[in-house]
Order: structure tokens, then sequence, then C-alpha cells
């Protein structure tokens, strides 16, 4: 039985899908699970010992092309038509589709010989749902997300078919990642024993879930001087000004910061946590 899981961004939403993987390994211990996501997060994909296959596309870079780049376009165009036709001939018994937009057109592009859950598209209707549990979840989150009463962990199994409580949420981090984050602290500073160090990161996909470094300052002063720990500031290359504004603000208490935004890629940020 051929399974294709589509969730192409944001770390967090990905990592979060681990449980739900070991749900379907568990329930169809014969099938193969492919796993369809963005460029940038195929480490973290590939790390899960219940996939058994990653497909990527450069998601930003083809989002970026759309926006700015038209004589770009039939370069993507042709990239996904091939994609899509590798993954539809894989007749997919079962399609979960764990994000909106991108996901349900893939969804409904890739098709298959059985069931799609978790939102796919149609040309009549637009997008739609085939299973209860998303469009609970979808309603609870379009009136008030506030009253929604389950983890994203336990929405993602209740989609997918599978009981709650399946398994952890795993990344695993090869060791030549861990040894390169050892490097990076030593070079700031930190011995390989320091247990008081403390990982912040400031950023977000979105300006509007960030608290802003003039938030955060006081947090990172009050670690350093009230509880005297070594603050690791992480991030991506998108989140160095972020970085750059609260050590500035920081003042002499800034020196003893070790800035790493910018600095790791998905694996070596796993080896410095």
């Amino acid at each position: 039985m051929n399974i294709l899981v589509i969730r192409t961004h944001r770390f967090g939403d990905i990592l979060q899908t681990s449980p739900m993987l070991r749900g379907l390994r568990e329930k169809f211990p014969d099938g193969k699970i492919s796993f369809l996501t963005g460029s940038d997060m195929t480490d973290l994909v590939s790390s899960n010992p219940d996939v058994d296959e990653v497909f990527s596309i450069p998601e930003k870079e083809y989002r970026w092309f759309l926006k700015n780049r038209p004589e770009q376009h039939p370069r993507v165009y042709n990239e996904l038509y091939d994609l899509l036709s590798e993954l539809r001939g894989r007749d997919f018994r079962l399609i979960v589709n764990r994000q909106y937009e991108f996901g349900a057109m893939a969804a409904w592009l890739v098709g298959g010989v059985g069931e799609t859950r978790g939102g796919t598209f149609s040309p009549e209707e637009g997008f739609v749902f085939t299973d209860d549990a998303s469009r609970e979840l979808f309603e609870t989150i379009r009136t008030d997300r506030r009253r929604n009463g389950r983890n994203l962990v336990d929405w993602g199994c209740r989609i997918a078919g599978v009981s709650p409580g399946c398994g952890d949420m795993v990344f695993r981090v090869p060791e030549t990642a861990r040894s390169d984050a050892g490097h990076l602290l030593a070079e700031g500073g930190a011995k390989g024993d320091d247990d008081s160090l403390v990982a912040v990161q400031m950023g977000a996909a979105r300006s509007f879930r960030q608290w802003g470094a003039e938030n955060y300052t006081p947090v990172i002063r009050w670690l350093i001087k009230d509880r005297n720990k070594r603050v690791v500031l992480l991030g991506s290359e998108d989140e160095e000004g972020l970085a750059e504004t609260a050590v500035r603000c920081l003042g002499p208490e800034g020196n003893g910061v070790i800035n790493l935004t910018g600095a790791t890629d998905l694996n070596t940020l796993g080896g410095v946590l």
C-alpha cells in the first residue's frame, strides 16, 4: 500500500507530523510512506525512520519566481508537472494532506486509487474536505482558535485515521552536525560541558507572529544578569536583523551572547540544540 503525506513548510508543523507517521506505520506495517516537502525541510523528513521516500520542491524559490519573475513561470510549471506526474504514477491508496493551498491542489493532481484526507481540490467547489476531522479543525480555527482543545499532533493523527499518542516527535541529528555545532559554540566561547547555555530564537515565518527584539532584550538581559546564563541566538538569515538589534540594545552585556543566527543549516541547528 502506497501512502503519501504532504507538508512542504514550517519546521514545527512538519516535526509534529512524527506521531502521525508512526501511527500510519503501525496501522499499515507493509505500506510504503512517501513524504512531499520543501527542499529546506528534506533533512528533517529524511531523518524520520517512518518515512520511506522523500520528494521535495524548492518552494520558497518557486514562490519568489511566481511573484517576481514571469519568465521563470514555464520552468516552475514544467518542474511541478514532472514531479506530480511521477507521484501520480505511484497509485497512492491514501493521501494525507497536512496543509492548505498548494497541498490541496497537489493532492488533487496526484490523485490515486484510494482516499484523500486533510483537504483536496475540486474544480466545482474549490478547496474541500473529505473527512470530518479536517472540517472540524478548519471550522475551529476559522471561528475561534482559542477554543481549540487539541494539540496539532493529535489533530494530525485524527485526520490520518490513527490513534493519538502514537509516538514522539523525531529529529535525528547526524554526528557530523553535532560536531559542527560543537565547533560553532566553541568559537563563541562555550565549553563542551557548559550547562549554562540557553537558546533564544526570536523570529517567525510571518511578522505578526514575532514578539520583537525589543521585547526579547530584557528577557535575555535577565537570563545573563540574574540567572548567570549564556545566551545563544538562533534563527535563519532572514532573522539576522533581529539578532543585531537585540545585541545592540544589550550594550556591554551583548558581548557574552553567542550569535549563531544565519550560521546553521537544519541539521546543525539540531546539533546546537
